[in-house]
């Protein structure tokens, strides 16, 4: 591991004379804290807008789809603590426990969804607009063009040395690229290998152990590479319940392994309980000891982060924000919140359904065709007002575009979307307070997307998906299958990324994207989500 600053000794000082927080509910004290400030939550509001707050506030914003922006991420530099806020469109760094600079990313029509840091640079990555931002201590900012296929389905984001690295959910463990960062306006790929990076000098991969007829099982193995010793440590993590993921966090001054592991259930009316732990293993592979991660208002998936000779996280909290140290546990006195849950059963729908059957391997390029199959011209007709009408984020102007785009009570196939656009029809529609579909847009929402896919030839609404559909548990899913959530949105599953989150193709306004997009999705995030499996999927 290496050293921990000096600055950071400086911190914990400041910090108990301004006393930020008291006791956490890890039971820390003040010397534990790095930064805390002020959160509330906006009622009531549909869509996503840039919140003016005062420094010491993050607000909290829930859009139609249920999407929950806020503190997304968070990273250190040398004598800084950075947090990503998509509420507030800002980044916010912090010294000695105060706010030191603020960056509006809205004023660049920027979209950033991860951030890093290293030396006197923060880094950006902007998944909408296929760019690296890079915002020096001068405050100049360099935007750098990536590879459009290094932006979907991201995993993780880091900056070591002088190297970017972005993980994606390619495969069953995931993919790391390696990305020159020079002067240059286009960066591209050094390497690439299996897996994820912890630090300069280790690589690590979990592997899911699946059950027979499953994608998860009650097992899972993280390998630990050391690269410049060529030695593997492997760690076999075994449960009672489902494990959607695991995470490796490090070693303590012990050489003991810091894992953090995903579990999951489901209660009889089909919905996820996740629990996330905090796991210490000793050389023998033994579990010496186990913390129970509390729920917060908003999920984000890599909360914990290691820096120096310390683990810190982030508590997305409803009242406040928090930023404490984690320390490795040393007590096995942990009960799961798991273990009363019963375990759902599949609900069939004995409503008479006629439709041709359908292969999952067709299910999955009918998603591609609206995704990275699919590109298409856009001319100014198709961009001229037109009443209850909001233009997709990503269309800037007339030009040649990819992916279908987002559109309100949408339903098109790719030459109906083709066709629309050549008689001036308008390009798909974000405009979800209307009480339907609004004549001459083009495009398709959720369920129109997730209808398509399937191979329906009418429409159905996240509402009327089930009279089509068998509800399963989510240990069952497999790739076509969907994940529902009534009256709010419906995913398509491809699979599990094996750190914790769903791998999904859907038509989302989700961080502006406003199109058919590739994501990935905490299984906490999906938790209210019904799975369903189309009842004619052969």
């Amino acid at each position: 591991m290496k050293k921990v600053t000096g600055i950071l000794s400086i911190f914990f000082v400041l910090l108990m004379i301004i006393n930020l927080a008291n006791v956490n509910a890890m039971g820390e004290d003040a010397n534990d804290v790095l930064v805390s400030i002020k959160a509330k939550i906006n009622e009531g509001t549909n869509e996503l807008k840039t919140v003016q707050s005062n420094d010491n506030a993050i607000s909290y914003i829930e859009d139609s789809e249920g999407n929950i922006y806020g503190p997304e991420d968070f990273c250190f530099s040398d004598d800084k603590v950075h947090i990503l806020d998509t509420s507030g469109k800002k980044v916010l760094s912090f010294e000695n426990g105060k706010i030191v600079n603020s960056f509006s990313y809205s004023d660049e029509k920027l979209n950033i969804t991860k951030i890093a840091s290293n030396k006197d640079s923060l880094f950006m990555l902007d998944t909408k607009n296929n760019i690296i931002v890079e915002y020096d201590s001068s405050n100049n900012i360099l935007k750098k063009q990536i590879n459009e296929s290094l932006v979907a389905s991201v995993i993780d984001f880091k900056a070591i040395n002088d190297n970017l690295y972005i993980t994606l959910a390619e495969g069953k463990n995931g993919r790391t690229y390696k990305i020159n960062n020079i002067e240059s306006e286009l960066l591209g790929i050094i390497d690439s290998f299996e897996g994820r990076i912890f630090d300069e000098n280790t690589h690590y991969k979990t592997q899911l152990i699946p059950e027979e007829g499953k994608d998860i099982g009650h097992s899972c193995k993280v390998t630990i590479e050391d690269v410049t010793k060529n030695e593997i440590n492997e760690v076999t993590l075994n449960s009672k319940h489902w494990i959607v993921g695991a995470q490796y966090l490090g070693k303590d001054k012990n050489n003991n392994i810091i894992i953090k592991l995903i579990e999951m259930s489901e209660d009889t009316n089909y919905y996820t309980i996740v629990e996330e732990t905090i796991r210490t293993i000793d050389a023998d592979g033994n579990t010496i000891g186990i913390s129970v991660v509390v729920d917060e208002h908003k999920d984000i998936v890599n909360d914990i982060k290691s820096y120096g000779e310390n683990l810190y996280k982030i508590y997305n909290l409803k009242d406040k924000i928090e930023i404490r140290i984690e320390k490795s546990p040393y007590t096995s006195n942990y009960t799961s919140n798991l273990k009363s849950i019963a375990q759902a059963k599949e609900i069939k729908n004995d409503n008479i359904f006629k439709a041709s059957s359908i292969s999952r391997s067709t299910i999955m390029r009918n998603a591609k065709k609206y995704h990275s199959s699919f590109s298409w011209m856009c001319t100014d007709k198709n961009l001229k007002p037109l009443t209850n009408w909001q233009k997709p984020r990503y269309v800037s102007s007339a030009g040649s575009y990819k992916y279908m785009p987002y559109c309100w009570g949408g339903f098109n196939t790719p030459s109906q979307y083709k066709s629309g656009m050549t008689a001036g029809g308008r390009v798909g529609n974000i405009n979800t307070s209307t009480s339907g579909h609004v004549y001459n847009t083009y495009g398709v929402d959720c369920s129109g997307y997730v209808s398509r896919c399937w191979g329906l030839t009418s429409k159905h609404s996240t509402r009327t998906l089930p009279n089509v559909a068998t509800v399963i548990s989510k240990s069952s899913l497999k790739i076509g299958d969907a994940l529902n959530k009534a009256g709010s949105h419906v995913v398509l599953y491809e699979k599990m990324d094996s750190y914790g989150s769903y791998v999904l193709y859907e038509a989302t306004k989700l961080n502006g994207y406003d199109k058919v997009s590739h994501t990935t999705r905490s299984a906490s995030n999906l938790s209210a989500y019904k799975a369903l499996k189309y009842k004619n999927v052969q």
